[in-house]
């Protein structure tokens, strides 16, 4: 081999270890964030499962009567379904209501209590002549003899040629007047009383009431707003909803949100028996699955197919421990780092 081969050969091998030292890096970087994405996927998968293996026995108690609105807020989320999905909350589900401008109606009330009406103004057609006492001092007998008291002027055609209107009232000089026996009595000895033998006086003949009447007007209205959506928003009673005897004087019914806690679950069984050996196993056999692979090819390529062959694993349910009342599986990763029931 001549000098310039050699000094070829001798560049090409230390360009790959310079390349090497580069590349290691970057690959135990990606290897890193691979593990860490793995694993949070598998604890999602593991507290699912833990979920699973509790049940809800919810007692919930919902405040109903007076002051109290008579049911609770409450979304259904996975705790309210069993592990087949089906749900298992008893609660209704209602969610959560805040009041906006949509809620509300702004209008103008009457507030005078007054009956909008015309009025009316007494004028001269309300009153004319109206009979009052007996004045002849005679007593009423059953002869009869005529006299001017039994001829009275009766009203006849009308004269004044004008249609009665807003500016024009037929009055007595509208029409013409004769003079007629009116007494209807024929002519005999004897007293019968006519209009003659009582006084007459000036009185009301209309028949209506004064007064003046009413038009509406500003000050008759208020601006009123009222909540027209028909929802509550959540509200606690608290001592400043009760007067100094108890009584509630907020006006407003309590309403409480409900979302299921620890108390809402019964864990799983603690004499189910839990078999330590299954699914166990160590780094070493999780890394004899890979001996046999090619690891000549990309390191990128070769990290995304370790990483794959992850995927589905979850928490073992034949090997596991009860703690605080919670159910956890064993995993491989948590037994490498020396916690084999770890989240």
């Amino acid at each position: 081999m001549d000098e310039f081969s050699k000094s070829t050969l001798l560049s090409r091998l230390l360009y790959e270890k310079k390349l090497r030292k580069t590349m290691f890096p970057v690959l135990l970087i990606l290897a890193f964030a691979a593990f860490l994405a793995t694993t949070a996927v598998l604890s999602r998968n593991a507290e699912a499962l833990t979920k699973k293996n509790r049940t809800l026995d919810c007692h919930y108690h919902i405040q109903s009567g007076e002051g109290y609105a008579g049911y609770a807020v409450h979304v259904h989320n996975e705790d309210c379904y069993d592990a087949n999905g089906t749900l298992v909350c008893e609660l209704p589900e209602i969610p959560a209501h805040v009041h906006d401008e949509s809620c509300w109606r702004t209008e103008e009330a009457l507030t005078c209590g007054l009956e909008e009406s015309d009025g009316h103004t007494h004028d001269a057609s309300c009153f004319g002549l109206v009979r009052g006492g007996l004045i002849c001092g005679q007593e009423e007998t059953d002869g009869h003899t005529h006299d001017a008291s039994c001829y009275d002027l009766v009203r006849g055609n009308r004269i004044c040629g004008r249609e009665e209107d807003g500016e024009h009232q037929h009055t007595d000089d509208c029409y013409e007047w004769t003079e007629e026996l009116v007494c209807g009595r024929e002519e005999q000895e004897g007293h019968v009383h006519t209009d003659d033998c009582y006084e007459w006086v000036e009185g009301l003949v209309c028949g209506l009431e004064e007064n003046e009447g009413h038009r509406h007007g500003e000050s008759c209205y208020e601006t009123v707003t009222e909540l027209v959506c028909g929802q509550l928003e959540l509200h606690t009673h608290t001592p400043d909803c009760y007067d100094e005897t108890g009584a509630l004087i907020c006006g407003l019914p309590q309403l409480e949100e409900h979302v299921h806690g620890p108390g809402c679950f019964v864990a799983a069984e603690e004499d189910e028996e839990s078999d330590p050996s299954a699914d166990a196993e160590s780094y070493s056999d999780y890394a004899a699955r890979f001996e046999s692979m090619d690891r000549t090819g990309p390191w990128n390529e070769l990290l995304v197919a370790v990483a794959k062959t992850q995927l589905g694993y979850s928490e073992s349910t034949r090997n596991f421990i009860i703690e605080d009342g919670e159910r956890r599986g064993y995993t491989r990763y948590g037994d490498w780092y020396g916690l084999p029931y770890g989240d």
